[in-house]
């Protein structure tokens, strides 16, 4: 869980925080949340339908080799999800980690006080 709040964290630092300096945020950050949202959004779906369908295969199991078999596919349905994603998600954490790098660039360019 900790490893998904650190994202969603930085991409939001990047919408909120030149806001309340009274900037208008990057539209490129806006576009980094909104792929993240999908990308949520899409797991959560998918996760539900992962758990509904093992669900109804642990309740028609008959017995502990089949009660196991639900569990194998259900392990199998987590990790294509996740092999799934992981293309999207690696591209998205590119994306944050230029942007961070182009604004950091802009601060370097400031003058000192």
């Amino acid at each position: 869980m900790r490893k998904r709040l650190v994202p969603v964290a930085m991409i939001m630092s990047g919408l909120v925080l030149p806001m309340v300096s009274g900037a208008q945020p990057d539209p490129a950050w806006q576009e980094v949340f909104e792929e993240r949202r999908e990308i949520e959004s899409i797991s959560h779906r998918e996760r539900i339908r992962i758990l509904q369908e093992a669900e109804d295969c642990i309740r028609e199991a008959g017995d502990f080799r089949a009660y196991r078999a639900c569990e194998r596919q259900e392990k199998q349905a987590r990790e294509a999800l996740r092999e799934r994603l992981r293309p999207r998600l690696q591209a998205l954490r590119a994306e944050v980690r230029e942007l961070r790098r182009r604004r950091s660039f802009k601060a370097d360019d400031r003058p000192s006080p």
